[in-house]
């Protein structure tokens, strides 16, 4: 979900979710494996808010503990963000602010939610109006 920019900024709110059927396939000789599974969103959301800014950076709030969290490279959200970036030729980054309400390393997608909804963020925030079939590949 989408919410009207305030202040230039874009706030998107992305739900974790609970696997109800997995299974994972033979390895790959790529080392990946496929996976089929089927999965609920639930009432848990991360929000996220991108506002313009001339670097990337990342930073968390919300009602779970994420001093643990990484605000680097290896960051999901800022991984989603650079890569929409340089596949879009957007020359700026983006400053992501991040309430998180998905418990950590729960298996409830939280980090996953937070990548997905940057790129959605960032695409209404630089006006790339990629497809939802460009940004799924993504």
């Amino acid at each position: 979900m989408v919410f009207p920019a305030t202040d230039a900024a874009v706030h998107v709110r992305a739900p974790g979710k609970i696997n109800l059927f997995m299974r994972v396939g033979a390895l790959d000789d790529d080392g990946y494996h496929d996976v089929a599974t089927a999965y609920q969103a639930v009432s848990l959301y991360e929000d996220i808010r991108a506002w313009p800014d001339d670097e990337f950076s990342v930073a968390f709030g919300g009602s779970v503990d994420t001093s643990g969290l990484p605000t680097d490279a290896s960051n999901l959200a800022l991984r989603a963000a650079k890569l929409l970036a340089r596949h879009a030729g957007v020359p700026g980054g983006v400053r992501l602010e991040i309430d998180k309400h998905v418990p950590i390393a729960g298996g409830m997608g939280g980090g996953s939610a937070d990548a997905a909804g940057t790129l959605v963020a960032c695409d209404a925030l630089w006006g790339t109006a990629l497809p939802k079939e460009e940004l799924h590949a993504l």
